[in-house]
């Protein structure tokens, strides 16, 4: 199952670089929009820092240790500037880092990349969406 994975992975990289190097793609232009879209965002308001804060899947701002992103190094002062870097790295959502130690939380700078790579990907987004049900199944 593991190599099947594995080759999936690996063909989709390599759609991914095909589709990227394509001048008629929609891929680059795609990454410009969502970079413009993630740093145009100023972060969450007073109301959503309220419902962030209380609830129990998520990190309270004031719990959150900063860390590095796990793809580029750079430090991640807030929780509100971490990412999940699934598929680029393992899925893993800012509580369970903090919890178990984990380095994989992704910055909003390569955000875009994140989003790309697991929208352009079918197994990477079903992975993803399978991921998600799964944990929140557990938590509840």
């Amino acid at each position: 199952m593991k190599t099947l994975r594995r080759d999936k992975n690996k063909s989709a990289k390599r759609k991914v670089k095909k589709k990227w190097k394509d001048p008629s793609s929609r891929v680059p232009k795609l990454y410009n929009e969502i970079t413009d879209w993630v740093h145009s965002y100023e972060g969450p308001n007073s109301v959503q820092r309220g419902v962030y804060n209380s609830c129990p899947t998520m990190i309270h701002e004031d719990d959150y240790v900063p860390m590095d992103c796990c793809l580029c190094g750079s430090k991640m002062e807030s929780v509100h500037d971490t990412h999940n870097p699934f598929p680029l790295a393992p899925f893993c959502y800012a509580k369970e880092a903090l919890e178990k130690g984990l380095p994989h939380r992704s910055c909003t700078d390569c955000q875009p990349k994140v989003l790309i790579s697991r929208n352009v990907n079918p197994y990477a987004k079903a992975e993803y969406s399978r991921l998600c049900k799964t944990y929140h199944k557990e938590v509840a």
